[in-house]
């Protein structure tokens, strides 16, 4: 498996390329963040676990959510999940 910070390439036997492509509303630079600290807590999340995020993300995104101040809240409290941000 391939990974970089922006997209994950994963290369089954078939040889055939699955490719995560991160949607435009997502800051990539937030979600590199968000996935470096899961690395750090050695909870790396596979190809269809990242397809769930985002998945996540833009259902938060259509009720309204930032996403990206999601992935924010996410780093600076060191939660392996997503959730609607909280207000102080």
């Amino acid at each position: 498996m391939k990974t970089s910070m922006y997209t994950t390439e994963v290369k089954p036997e078939s040889e055939e390329k699955d490719i995560l492509v991160i949607p435009d509303f997502i800051n990539l630079q937030t979600w590199g963040e968000f996935l470096e600290m899961r690395r750090r807590m050695k909870r790396s999340l596979t190809l269809d676990g990242m397809k769930l995020l985002v998945e996540s993300l833009e259902k938060m995104r259509d009720r309204g959510e930032d996403v990206n101040a999601v992935l924010e809240q996410s780093v600076a409290h060191s939660w392996i999940g997503v959730y609607p941000v909280k207000e102080p």
